[in-house]
């Protein structure tokens, strides 16, 4: 769960550099969301709350937020969402693992992933995936 965490949290690092904007909480759905484990770990990782809509069944939901905005029931999609989405729980981050991820996210996962780079442009050149 953590190594997927970091590589999700080194995409949030990329998208709130190029987006200048921070992040103040991330929003989980999905059957992973209904583990209070991962979404602990989640907060713990991104040094954010964590919040939990009620339904894990997020497709549908955006399906309807777009229909509800398209036949006139909200003006905005902003509205519809905040009419529509209900939040079930906020996991806040807890400071002492909080540390240990970030020692462990800069120390030894950002490492690790230099040290493999050139295996990944090998695994690139032999399958011909990810296409260049």
């Amino acid at each position: 769960i953590e190594g997927l965490a970091f590589g999700l949290l080194e995409g949030m690092h990329k998208i709130e550099k190029r987006g200048k904007f921070k992040f103040e909480k991330l929003a989980v759905s999905g059957g992973a969301s209904q583990s209070d484990e991962i979404c602990q770990i989640s907060a713990d990782v991104f040094n954010l709350p964590i919040v939990r809509g009620k339904t894990h069944e997020s497709s549908g939901l955006g399906a309807a937020i777009v229909t509800a905005f398209g036949t006139g029931c909200y003006s905005s999609i902003d509205e519809a969402v905040k009419k529509m989405v209900e939040y079930q729980f906020t996991f806040e981050p807890n400071p002492k693992n909080k540390e240990i991820y970030q020692q462990l996210f800069n120390g030894v996962y950002k490492k690790m992933y230099e040290a493999l780079e050139p295996l990944y442009e090998k695994i690139q050149e032999i399958t011909g995936y990810p296409v260049k």
